[in-house]
């Protein structure tokens, strides 16, 4: 009972029809001697591999057992054969049908100049973005806290005008955010910044696809490709004894959020230094031991 009108009738029932297809026992009411049990050859009945593929999608033919004959169904309505017409299923289950290709060329006209949106990327310790950047929106760095075992491992850009859901007051012990703090105050690098939180901002660079950070320069990547220098900063995470984090690259004028101090050590930030050995993955004749890397925030 497994043939190309019981499929048709089935991807009709699909396509939304109001009413169940033919029967097919209805249309082969005379034909009082057929067995019921008997399924017919799949070669025959599927004759082109678009066929197949829909009685593969379909597949209560070929995992479901015929079951005893049931009452005559109703005739297809006028509105499965519009649709059965609109989306051209004769041609489908025809044995000539060919699996129709994709032609991306009506959706893309060459004569048109197309623009990209944008790339966006974070400008750590900024709170504002270059002058040809769109500001998305402008936010406090925060993390989690640099003793905690758990919670998360990146840095985030929160905003600074929160909106809460149906919040519950107090702690319920769960995940917690904490104020990103410069701790620099060992180094030569940024001294001034010691002990204050850091802010953020999260930009839009107008006619690029994508943003690149380039540890290790302060210039974008030379060539074929015009990469486009957004700031160029210096390397920093959590300190190596306390948990993990994720390197981001701060802006190499970095600027604090007003009237913050105190050593509150939430989320901290400090300068990695580079480490090198003879025959390691970090070159020596590059590289010097101890020297605080640099970064580029680069777009195209």
């Amino acid at each position: 009972m497994c043939d190309r009108e019981r499929l048709k009738c089935w991807v009709a029932q699909l396509l939304g029809c109001g009413v169940p297809c033919i029967s097919l026992r209805e249309r082969r009411a005379s034909d009082t001697e057929q067995d019921v049990s008997t399924v017919p050859d799949l070669s025959t009945l599927l004759q082109s591999q678009s066929n197949f593929q829909s009685a593969y999608f379909l597949g209560q033919c070929l995992m479901c057992p015929p079951g005893p004959q049931g009452p005559n169904g109703l005739r297809v309505n006028e509105a499965c054969r519009e649709r059965w017409q609109r989306c051209d299923l004769d041609r489908l289950f025809s044995s000539s049908a060919e699996v129709p290709k994709y032609d991306n060329k009506d959706r893309y006209d060459a004569s048109v100049e197309y623009i990209p949106l944008g790339a966006k990327y974070t400008r750590w310790g900024k709170p504002f973005c270059r002058e040809d950047a769109e500001l998305i929106y402008e936010g406090v760095m925060a993390g989690a806290h640099y003793n905690h075992a758990g919670g998360a491992s990146n840095y985030l850009c929160l905003s600074k005008d929160p909106i809460f859901d149906e919040p519950v007051a107090g702690f319920q012990h769960n995940a917690f955010l904490y104020g990103t703090e410069y701790e620099t105050s060992a180094s030569q690098s940024l001294p001034h910044l010691q002990n204050t939180e850091a802010p953020c901002a999260v930009c839009l660079a107008p006619s690029r696809t994508i943003t690149l950070m380039v540890p290790g320069r302060t210039e974008c990547p030379t060539g074929e490709r015009d990469w486009n220098l957004e700031y160029k900063g210096i390397l920093m995470s959590q300190h190596h004894s306390q948990s993990r984090t994720e390197y981001i690259c701060v802006d190499a004028e970095a600027e604090v959020i007003p009237e913050t101090s105190g050593n509150h050590n939430g989320a901290l930030l400090y300068i990695v230094e580079a480490t090198c050995a003879t025959g390691g993955g970090i070159p020596c004749e590059t590289y010097t031991a101890g020297y605080e890397v640099t970064c580029a925030v680069c777009s195209l």
